[in-house]
């Protein structure tokens, strides 16, 4: 499954908490894709990341979780962000170009939870930014998603 010397190298140059790895454990993330320089990425965001179990590891990989999105999230989010959150934005199709321009539109601060729910109910960037230039000012998660569900068109649109 290509588990090989190099291959461990490469993860315990990462940091001391890499080594604790089992034999299952990097069979599956090698089968799944988890490279060492993806590791090093994760890590790098902080110290929430530092020290992630391969079954985070492989569920990032699998649902699309990336190193940039959790670095948008941790520049523009609120909240602790947690293994779950990653896995539940890469599902949901939360991207960092999506943060950053939800942040870049004046909107920004909002849960892992509620980028979500804003992804599903499809506020766009373009639909946040239309509604403010029409006025609509400290909107949250929340009542962006009611608006967009009732169809509520912005003038500026």
């Amino acid at each position: 499954h290509g588990v090989h010397g190099d291959y461990i190298r490469g993860l315990a140059a990462i940091g001391p908490q890499f080594h604790r790895f089992a034999a299952d454990d990097l069979v599956s993330m090698r089968i799944h894709g988890v490279k060492p320089d993806y590791v090093q990425a994760m890590a790098a965001i902080g110290p929430a990341f530092s020290s992630l179990d391969a079954k985070d590891l492989v569920s990032f990989r699998i649902h699309g979780a990336k190193p940039d999105m959790v670095a948008a999230f941790v520049r523009h989010g609120q909240g602790a962000l947690k293994a779950g959150d990653v896995t539940a934005m890469a599902i949901h199709g939360v991207t960092a170009a999506y943060i950053e321009e939800m942040a870049a539109a004046g909107f920004k601060g909002f849960s892992a939870d509620a980028l979500v729910q804003m992804r599903i109910h499809g506020v766009t960037p373009a639909y946040a930014r239309a509604l403010r230039q029409d006025g609509m000012t400290n909107l949250d998660a929340d009542q962006l998603v009611r608006l967009r569900i009732a169809g509520f068109q912005p003038k500026s649109r």
